[in-house]
């Protein structure tokens, strides 16, 4: 579909729909272009090679991951529909401390690229060598959507995807058996598409203001990255604790339920992208508005979660089998958990948004700690059974009372006194646009 054709269908609606509307786009095109991706090296790597990018892929995603939590969600929660006057020098300042993050990570991965070696290696330092601009480019997605202008981020993604089949179509002709060159054509491609982002916001990143993005959003950005891992390593190790107490097979059917639920997330990442900074905005006039907002999008988000989940349970047989193979019939019986599970990440998600416009960070990390540990405890149990539905239910229930646990979070942090978007005006001040010469839009 055409960028005028997705343009078209999102403009009907109003002006917050129009946004939510390109959010999701977005998110579907970056969800298409992982999968592309993952096909072409799958065709085109032997098995060691794969395992060698997959792994690459992962440490990026893990360090993005944490990029983001230090600089783009405190740009978002702080700078939201901000005029320009005023967001461009915060925003400025977090790009900046995005290429500088970049740039510490390339040089740890290039030593640890080189105590590696073999395909690993290679592939890890060919990311090392884009990271910085990979970083910029995903730090541009978030800013456009603080500013609310979806549709620049969409097409900085666009951009990306048509950069990648150029670099990637060079990568395929050299014919290496090495994952390298596939890395390095993806990464080069981000990094373009960073590069654009300066044409597209008319605005220059300023490494130089690293210091004083990091002092003044030390409260929120600690508290994010500490969220940010305590998230990514207890959603893997629930696996890893099923796979040990209950098998390898239940680890693989529960992984396999897990993928066909996950069918959700472009959906549900795009209302996010777009949700913060929408709160953000509604936040600063009303705060009583705001929790009849962030109440609708967790409704909205639960009820589609549960016609996704009952969908997918009555996929027939040979449909699934056609697809999973022999391991169909056990993810479905994880169906019921796992709906669960969405369900219950969709009802979490309005609390979740509350509380980044609140900037709630402190009530947000323990709310996260929290729902893990009874995550990582109803995994457990759930293994000993030996029953992979059953224990697919049991991490459903510990989701759920994990909503419990977001909600009340939130109506604490709306009770504090004061204005969420305290410090802003510290970091504002220290890192004055005019002082730079910043170019204005125009």
């Amino acid at each position: 579909m055409s960028p005028a054709r997705v343009s078209g269908l999102i403009s009907a609606g109003g002006p917050a729909t129009r946004r939510a509307g390109w959010g999701v786009a977005d998110q579907a095109l970056s969800s298409l272009t992982n999968f592309g991706l993952a096909v072409v090296l799958a065709r085109g790597l032997t098995a060691e090679g794969f395992g060698a990018a997959s792994i690459t892929f992962a440490v990026y995603v893990l360090v993005l991951n944490v990029s983001r939590s230090l600089t783009s969600e405190p740009l978002t929660v702080r700078h939201s529909r901000q005029d320009r006057t005023e967001w461009a020098g915060p925003a400025a300042a977090a790009l900046g401390a995005e290429l500088v993050i970049g740039l510490i990570t390339a040089a740890g991965l290039l030593v640890v690229a080189r105590w590696v070696g073999g395909p690993s290696g290679g592939a890890l330092a060919a990311l090392a060598i884009t990271m910085p601009g990979l970083l910029l480019q995903d730090g541009w997605r978030f800013a456009f959507f603080a500013t609310g202008r979806p549709r620049a981020a969409f097409m900085n993604d666009l951009l990306w995807l048509v950069f990648m089949i150029l670099t990637l179509a060079v990568a395929l002709a050299g014919g290496s058996p090495e994952p390298w060159p596939y890395v390095l054509a993806w990464g080069l491609a981000g990094a373009m598409a960073g590069i654009a982002g300066i044409a597209q916001a008319r605005l220059l990143p300023a490494p130089r203001r690293t210091v004083a993005w990091f002092r003044t959003n030390r409260d929120l950005a600690t508290r994010y990255a500490a969220e940010s891992i305590v998230l990514a390593g207890s959603s893997q190790l629930r696996l890893v604790i099923v796979g040990v107490v209950g098998g390898l097979a239940m680890a693989g059917a529960l992984r396999a339920g897990q993928v066909i639920m996950n069918a959700l997330n472009p959906l549900s990442y795009g209302l996010q992208l777009t949700a913060v900074p929408e709160a953000v905005a509604i936040a600063r006039r009303d705060r009583g508005r705001l929790t009849r907002y962030v109440a609708r999008l967790a409704i909205g988000l639960g009820a589609v979660s549960l016609l996704w989940g009952v969908a997918v349970w009555l996929i027939p047989s040979g449909l699934g089998q056609a697809l999973f193979g022999a391991t169909w019939d056990e993810a479905h019986s994880t169906i019921p958990g796992q709906t669960i599970v969405v369900v219950a990440s969709g009802l979490s998600a309005g609390a979740i948004v509350g509380l980044r416009a609140l900037a709630a960070a402190g009530h947000s990390l323990r709310a996260r700690i929290l729902s893990s540990i009874i995550g990582l405890v109803a995994a457990t149990l759930g293994a000993m059974t030996g029953d992979v539905a059953l224990c697919a239910i049991a991490i459903g229930v510990a989701i759920a009372i994990g909503t419990i646990i977001w909600w009340a979070s939130y109506v604490l942090a709306r009770r504090r006194p004061g204005s969420p978007q305290a410090s802003a005006t510290a970091l504002a001040d220290e890192i004055r646009l005019e002082a730079d010469g910043v170019p204005a839009e125009t």
